[in-house]
């Protein structure tokens, strides 16, 4: 799994798409072609990935990398939450 969470990182840290934003929609095309897990669109468990990544590096304390993710395919709101704990 940790592989999966280092392309998440990876994705989250690559360049914005035309529109100039990241979303789960290009986070599941990428992950399809770049590892041997294939989830379906608009799959729930995306959000899943999402989440355990974060963890991930939050418990590597590479927070850096860790509030990158929320900030990239999270609300707003969620964001925030996420940047006052940690700073």
């Amino acid at each position: 799994m940790v592989k999966i969470y280092q392309k998440v990182l990876e994705h989250a840290k690559g360049d914005l798409g035309e529109d100039g934003k990241r979303n789960v929609e290009e986070l599941i095309d990428f992950l399809n072609l770049e590892t041997k897990l294939k989830f379906p669109k608009n799959s729930i468990a995306i959000y899943t990935i999402i989440r355990q990544s974060y963890n991930y590096y939050m418990n590597k304390n590479e927070i850096k990398n860790a509030i990158q993710i929320p900030e990239t395919y999270q609300p707003a709101g969620y964001v925030w939450k996420v940047k006052n704990k940690y700073q």
